[in-house]
């Protein structure tokens, strides 16, 4: 009978989880725009505590009497025994500990501001917050400054794991009494700092286009204007790699800027250096002894080789298919030592193949030739879900 009220608890904790799985990705996506990732976290830990808490009865062998979570640590508890008795060693004195998590219960008092709307998605210290608010309203404190020492320290260790790189985050989830749970929670903090961090990025690039949109200066070309800009947009940097003049100099070595940059995403460093390759632009800047452009195109190499490139948002589709061209580039990247009077020339590794990803992001108030943004950017075109 145990085994079995066991298993039916176990499976009411991992009831969100099945449900989202179960879900097409755009009614999860309803879902989350509708109640926010911090409603989802939320509802993720409440019955997976609420799980515990009930398991804490059974096991007692009390099924309707109530008891105060603030003395009887037995319910409700997150970490199984041996966690209190040995907790990690890197973690502060009780004292820091409450402090930390009073702190985190303060943010969750106050309203998350969000200035671009439904396309802003939730703050990671508000969603902490939440998380560890939801918990607390299930043990029924009534004031934060309530919480017992052993309370303290579960939602501590209960913060950190969250916050976690993967690793450590393994070796904490070991404490709670449902593992898996505790990694769930933690990869959900994850996922929501990806999508904060991406979104971040569109923000600035959208508010960076708007102001460069306003100066009565604008840079004399797109080289200049790039650098002008002064803030990641990689979907900007795949328009200037597909669109740019490689008879404009300035146009070329501002497509070259753009692959140096780290993030700039792989798709978009594979389809300038092949299309740079096989359309004879290195052999004409080798004949014609242009040693910097060279250098920094060998630079991508390096950068490319020693995997700096880590962005794989953006696709290539069909037209743009470079399996199959490695032999191809390879010729011609001989020749081009040949011109030049180097070495040969090592090859990207692994870099003719498919990218799966998402179409670019337009980003239509820029005149590719001048290098001037000549309307005001448009903030779907940034902050849009594709």
């Amino acid at each position: 009978m145990v085994d079995t009220q066991r298993w039916a608890l176990s499976t009411l904790a991992l009831m969100p989880g099945f449900a989202l799985m179960a879900l097409p990705p755009p009614v999860v996506s309803l879902a989350t725009g509708s109640v926010g990732m911090v409603g989802l976290l939320g509802t993720s830990a409440l019955v997976s505590v609420l799980a515990v808490h009930m398991s804490g009865w059974r096991r007692a062998g009390i099924v309707t009497r109530r008891r105060d979570p603030s003395t009887n640590t037995a319910i409700g508890a997150l970490l199984l025994p041996r966690a209190h008795r040995n907790p990690p060693a890197d973690f502060p004195d009780l004292r820091r500990q409450r402090a930390h998590v009073l702190q985190r219960l303060d943010h969750r008092a106050r309203p998350d501001p969000k200035p671009y709307g439904a396309a802003e998605p939730d703050r990671i210290d508000f969603a902490l917050a939440a998380m560890i608010g939801h918990v607390v309203d299930l043990w029924q404190v009534a004031r934060p400054d309530d919480l017992s020492d052993t309370q303290i320290r579960e939602l501590y260790m209960l913060d950190r794991l969250a916050r976690a790189a993967p690793d450590t985050a393994g070796r904490l989830a070991q404490s709670f009494r449902n593992p898996s749970l505790a990694i769930d929670t933690r990869d959900k903090i994850a996922a929501l700092r990806a999508q904060r961090a991406r979104f971040e990025l569109n923000r600035d690039a959208f508010e960076a286009t708007r102001a460069l949109a306003d100066r009565r200066d604008p840079p004399g070309d797109l080289f200049a204007a790039l650098d002008a800009l002064g803030v990641p947009d990689p979907d900007l940097w795949h328009r200037v790699v597909t669109e740019y003049d490689p008879n404009d100099i300035a146009q070329r070595d501002a497509a070259l800027a753009c692959a140096c940059e780290p993030d700039c995403n792989r798709a978009t460093v594979a389809l300038w250096f092949f299309d740079l390759v096989m359309d004879g632009s290195l052999e004409t800047a080798a004949r014609d002894g242009d040693e910097a452009f060279l250098d920094g195109v060998r630079e991508v190499i390096a950068q490319w080789n020693a995997d700096r490139y880590l962005r794989d948002e953006i696709g290539l589709d069909s037209a743009d298919a470079l399996t199959g061209g490695a032999m191809a580039v390879a010729r011609r990247l001989d020749r081009v030592a040949e011109l030049a009077g180097t070495p040969r020339w090592d090859m990207p590794v692994a870099m003719f193949e498919t990218y799966p990803g998402r179409a670019p992001r337009p980003r239509p108030a820029w005149d590719i030739r001048t290098g001037r943004v000549v309307a005001r950017p448009l903030l779907q075109d940034y902050l849009g879900t594709a």
